[in-house]
């Protein structure tokens, strides 16, 4: 999605009839909102850095956050090579989901307490920010508003729900809840339903009253199913269960038991690429590394040993999804189906009937891989928020065509 869209009377034109790239007017620069001056030298090196990275008018100040300036994937994935730069460490590519202030991102720079020149690759710094099993990917409304709780997809990373948390209005917390088997250390769960008592304690330790309000988009969708269950089986009245082109394990039920290449090929479908276009080239963690750096992915940034967490987490998640088998829920789920998707398939929100008390659709005109992206994510966020403002019972309606149709 273009950054800024300029309207020319007419394209200027080379001698030859050709476009002239040259003579293009640049796009307008962005404007910073916190005219403060930075703090201390780290906050200095962050606006700099900001400043020059997103073309900006001014220094932002400390409050100023990286995504509102206009910032995105591919440009969080060159800051933290910046830092590298000018630090000597490198802070890794999740830093930026949570600190995105100027000030923020100061702090946690200011913790590594590295010196000059010290490589952090030889030490590990950096390698597993912004992989926590919980992550706030925005603070904004907090104690004002229940937060919502975003479970990962199959590749166990949340900072995909960072554009949602962003045009959340009225502002609303939002936390990312990672899989725990990133950190190549940890064992690993041993069926969906540990995973998700897993997931619930870890919620409970911070989040002890008020409503739990979860989210999940596609093997997310099916863990915060599960975790409404085991929340009401404590005693807990779940909140809100929003399913973003989620459907039931039973989908998957007849589908061999994934291998390693399946994973690989998963990875590459998740960070948009199609594994086709490899040809007959053979599939490994190292071709997948390549690929994914050279299409500047966000996840061709991470670590090795980050991404080595990222690869056992989605063969994990697609092996847990087959073997899983739904309890019912008696609360009511509100469901956002991928409008552009699905066209050899009758999946939609009745699939989840056996499993709910009731079930609301809303269709999106967004294809299942941008379901959080910038647009999708403004036309759920406009339900969301009426929802949850209101805290009223979706209607007992199949599907509502009218939002973002």
């Amino acid at each position: 999605v273009p950054t800024h869209l300029v309207v020319l009377d007419a394209l200027p034109l080379t001698p030859s009839g050709k476009v002239d790239r040259s003579a293009l007017p640049p796009p307008p620069r962005a404007t910073v909102h916190d005219r403060q001056t930075p703090r201390s030298d780290s906050e200095r090196l962050v606006a700099e850095l900001y400043r020059d990275l997103l073309g900006l008018d001014a220094l932002p100040g400390p409050s100023d956050d990286f995504f509102a300036l206009g910032g995105h994937s591919l440009l969080a994935v060159e800051l933290p090579a910046e830092i590298r730069g000018r630090l000597g460490f490198d802070p890794g590519p999740g830093i930026l989901c949570t600190h995105p202030t100027v000030a923020g991102l100061g702090r946690a720079l200011d913790a590594y307490d590295r010196a000059p020149n010290e490589v952090s690759s030889a030490s590990g710094a950096g390698e597993t920010a912004g992989l926590a099993p919980i992550v706030e990917l925005t603070r904004a409304g907090w104690g004002v508003r229940a937060p919502l709780y975003c479970i990962h997809p199959a590749g166990g990373i949340s900072w995909c729900y960072r554009t949602l948390a962003d045009v959340l209005d009225p502002p609303r917390p939002v936390v990312g809840v990672q899989a725990v088997g990133l950190d190549v250390d940890r064992p690993l769960p041993e069926s969906l339903g540990a995973m998700a008592a897993d997931y619930v304690g870890a919620i409970l330790e911070r989040h002890p009253g008020g409503p739990i309000h979860l989210l999940g988009w596609s093997v997310g969708g099916i863990i915060a199913h599960e975790m409404a269950i085991r929340l009401r089986a404590l005693g807990r009245a779940p909140g809100a269960l929003v399913l973003l082109d989620a459907y039931p394990a039973d989908v998957w039920r007849d589908e061999p038991e994934p291998d390693d290449r399946a994973a690989l090929e998963a990875l590459l479908i998740i960070a948009g690429q199609d594994p086709a276009s490899l040809g007959a080239e053979p599939l490994s963690r190292e071709v997948v590394r390549a690929r994914l750096r050279e299409a500047g992915h966000v996840l061709g940034a991470l670590s090795d040993r980050a991404l080595d967490g990222v690869v056992r987490v989605v063969a994990l998640n697609n092996r847990l999804v087959r073997r899983h088998r739904h309890g019912r829920l008696e609360s009511d789920v509100i469901h956002f189906r991928a409008g552009l998707d699905h066209e050899n398939d009758d999946f939609d929100a009745s699939m989840w009937d056996p499993y709910v008390r009731s079930v609301v659709e809303h269709v999106i005109p967004a294809v299942h891989a941008h379901m959080t992206g910038p647009s999708a994510s403004r036309r759920i966020a406009t339900v969301l928020t009426r929802t949850l403002e209101e805290g009223r019972r979706p209607a007992r309606v199949r599907t509502n065509r009218d939002e973002g149709s």
